[in-house]
């Protein structure tokens, strides 16, 4: 018999998964979303979310984000564009934000699916970047530091080879 994993949607098969959901992550975040009240994603997301799977259970070391900080603050911006994988849908952006905000310290969070970015600005000395890292990790959202520049989605690649065979 078929289901549907209550997080994420996806159909399963009795037996394949824990109970109601496709994935022991997606089981995992679906606890974390009801226990923060945060029950409002669901209203926002739509059939295309991804399987959680493992990503919330790897270890990652977020030693980078403590140097990032460090630097954007000397700088005297407190702003850091990252990237952030596991983005999928209009609730996974209300999602990030929503849990960004909540970090003491921060003054604005923004997420972009097309571009798999956040963009974080914060208060000096007030705000700890990696362990707002760490909890979206919890959520199956990982960040990396960004490239700098314009990073380029899948879409935008396909635009820009279309356009030179073209020419």
């Amino acid at each position: 018999m078929k289901q549907t994993c209550k997080h994420c949607g996806t159909p399963y098969r009795s037996g394949e998964g824990e109970d109601g959901f496709c994935c022991s992550g997606c089981a995992h975040v679906y606890a974390l979303i009801r226990d923060e009240g945060l029950e409002g994603f669901y209203a926002q997301s739509n059939a295309a979310v991804r399987p959680v799977g493992d990503r919330p259970f790897q270890s990652l070391d977020f030693h980078w984000a403590e140097r990032a900080q460090e630097a954007a603050e000397e700088e005297g911006s407190c702003r850091l564009v990252l990237r952030l994988s596991g983005m999928s849908c209009v609730g996974c952006l209300w999602l990030v934000e929503h849990l960004c905000r909540r970090t003491a310290g921060m003054r604005e969070a923004k997420a972009s699916l097309s571009g798999q970015m956040l963009r974080l600005q914060w208060e000096a000395g007030q705000f700890d970047l990696a362990a707002c890292l760490r909890h979206l990790h919890q959520f199956g959202y990982t960040a990396s530091e960004s490239a700098g520049g314009a990073v380029l989605n899948v879409m935008d690649w396909r635009l820009l080879l279309c356009g030179l065979f073209a020419l």
